[in-house]
């Protein structure tokens, strides 16, 4: 008779991890896509104004991406130290927001601000 030939314990848990691995795999997807489909706020839904509002202001706020940049790196970035760098021909053009939908200007503002 032939007897059932054992394997190592390596390759044991390389099966028992690829088999995990395959059968999670569609649930990561899943999770990213509901990610992506989240819907931004309207600019009248969170009173935005083209203004700033005592000071505050989209280019100082964490949730700002200036144009071709990173959120919560604005145009003020490091305050007024880190603005003077980066002045320049485009500093004042739009961006847009992680949270409100469309155009944002640096110097608008909405309820959602936050400090960077």
């Amino acid at each position: 008779m032939n007897q059932p030939k054992s394997i190592s314990r390596r390759r044991w848990l390389k099966r028992v991890l690829i088999t995990t691995t395959m059968a999670l795999w569609p649930l990561t997807w899943q999770s990213m896509a509901v990610a992506d489909t989240r819907k931004k706020a309207t600019k009248a839904s969170v009173h935005y104004q083209d203004r700033p509002n005592n000071g505050k202001m989209c280019g100082m706020c964490r949730y700002f991406i200036p144009p071709g940049g990173v959120a919560g790196h604005g145009m003020m970035g490091g305050m007024m130290g880190g603005m003077m760098g980066r002045m320049g021909p485009g500093m004042m053009k739009g961006g847009t927001c992680e949270l409100v939908q469309g155009r944002i200007s640096p110097m608008g503002y909405c309820d959602l601000y936050a400090p960077a």
